[in-house]
């Protein structure tokens, strides 16, 4: 079992140690389903003008941004309208035992909302399942990616690129973690096209992951890095093995701190979501570089941020650690109120871990 020292042991490392404990390398059978996956990052802001479902009666994430978010604490997946604000219940939650979640992480949507969930969860059910467009109550996955040849364990990020290849960080293997990628529409007991792993990787404990439009995939490692507080590594399109990353953002002028988050903007910006912070970096950002950008401080109401997402405004969605959903305005930056926080027992929200938004 993987041991940290006390000091280290800060509330969603905790919880994902705890998940990654339970879970296992030997993974069980999945159903026949197929579907096909054409996809954008969670970890990339929404786009206006792509594909859109079909209206769906008077639900507005039929014609709206909409965020989704891994529910962890109540194995379950939550709908909410991106203007969504206050003690609010969301437009549609996935849950039941035939939806096969088991503790979900990372959350990804496609340009078709189909929804991807990380789920590190417990032997045998621990695997990546999608869910079709409007999916909603005791739905079953239409496809789902585990067993002994994928190498998943301990999946709590998920990310797609614009090919709809979909991109795992693996929390618990190798032994600091691992990125495994698969085929747009992969399903069942499938190997991965490749896998990143190994000591010249600097990965280290990776729990989230984003893909830029260029393919390049950014991990956020909770733990390791020049002052082993985690940081973030950076890998090429297209990268496999054991490779060395091309960017790694760590250091203390980084305040980078357990992060817990990525995304990415159109313009390549990166946003980090830390142990009290959110951190913006620049283009190539590298080494023991300071943000552009830094929300922080007690009228943010960041505490242990779980995910964190942009709308095509480039407005920031967190996802806070006590069971809330905080809105920050594009380009926000001290110590600033949220414009929209979803909270309360209308919401459903049980420690929440993953946001997309599309």
């Amino acid at each position: 079992m993987l041991r940290l020292s006390t000091s280290s042991r800060k509330p969603f490392l905790v919880l994902l140690l705890a998940i990654a404990a339970a879970s296992t390398l030997f993974l069980g059978s999945s159903p026949s389903a197929t579907g096909a996956a054409l996809g954008t990052s969670a970890g990339r802001e929404s786009r206006p003008g792509e594909l859109r479902s079909a209206p769906d009666g008077a639900n507005p994430c039929a014609s709206m941004p909409c965020m989704y978010i891994a529910n962890t604490g109540a194995n379950s997946i939550l709908e909410f309208p991106t203007n969504a604000n206050g003690d609010v219940a969301p437009t549609r939650t996935v849950r039941g035992p035939n939806t096969e979640l088991t503790s979900p992480a990372g959350i990804a949507v496609d340009v078709h909302r189909r929804i991807y969930v990380a789920n590190p969860g417990v032997h045998p059910r621990v695997g990546v399942t999608v869910y079709a467009s409007g999916a909603q109550g005791d739905a079953r996955p239409i496809q789902i990616i585990n067993g002994r040849s994928t190498k998943l364990q301990g999946p709590v990020g998920v990310g797609l690129d614009a090919q709809g290849d979909i991109f795992v960080a693996n929390f618990h293997r190798f032994p600091n973690g691992s990125v495994c990628v698969f085929a747009a529409g992969s399903n069942g007991n499938v190997a991965p096209l490749r896998r990143i792993f190994g000591s010249r990787t600097g990965l280290h404990l990776p729990v989230a992951i984003a893909v830029d439009g260029s393919g390049n995939s950014f991990i956020a490692n909770v733990a390791g890095g020049p002052s082993s507080t985690g940081g973030i590594t950076v890998y090429a399109a297209g990268a496999k093995g054991n490779v060395a990353p091309i960017q790694a953002i760590g250091g203390p002028s980084t305040g980078v701190d357990n992060p817990g988050a990525i995304a990415i903007d159109s313009s390549g910006d990166t946003y980090v979501a830390n142990e009290t912070s959110v951190t913006v970096f620049a283009p190539g950002a590298s080494g023991n570089i300071a943000p552009i950008q830094t929300i922080q401080g007690s009228s943010t109401l960041i505490g242990g941020p779980r995910g964190i997402a942009l709308d095509a405004s480039r407005n920031i969605y967190v996802v806070n650690g006590n069971s809330s959903i905080l809105v920050f305005a594009s380009g926000a930056s001290g110590n600033v109120t949220p414009i929209q926080q979803i909270a309360g027992p209308n919401t459903s929200l049980g420690a929440p871990t993953g946001i997309a938004i599309y």
